[in-house]
């Protein structure tokens, strides 16, 4: 690492699709990162949390790195309620939906403490 003070912390939640080319990508860039696996969406399926803690000077690198290589496709989708009864409701037809691409949060971080 730079030897920059870590003052940003950037949350990106991806598809668990994505998540092993979004860890290369970072790694490659040697760029520190913690996974989380997540679920939840739509389509109810598995996610990845990345926490990334960098100086804000490389931001627009990992906004790069995400951008690049979490990408947004079209997938068919059945829609889901907790409510239904195969017994009551027809099935309904499929949905395409947008998934892909990464949720992005970005906050300040006054401190950064390894131990």
């Amino acid at each position: 690492m730079s030897g920059q003070a870590i003052d940003t912390l950037v949350i990106a939640v991806v598809q668990d699709e994505d998540a092993d080319e979004l860890l290369a990508g970072l790694r490659e860039a040697e760029v520190g990162v913690t996974k989380i696996g997540s679920n939840g969406g739509f389509l109810r399926v598995g996610n990845s949390t990345f926490l990334i803690g960098i100086p804000a000077a490389r931001l627009g690198l990992v906004r790069g790195i995400i951008r690049q290589r979490c990408r947004q496709r079209t997938q068919a989708a059945m829609p889901f309620s907790a409510a239904m009864d195969p017994g009551l409701l027809a099935i309904p037809e499929q949905l395409e939906v947008q998934v892909g691409g990464a949720i992005v949060f970005t906050r300040a971080i006054q401190r950064f403490e390894r131990v």
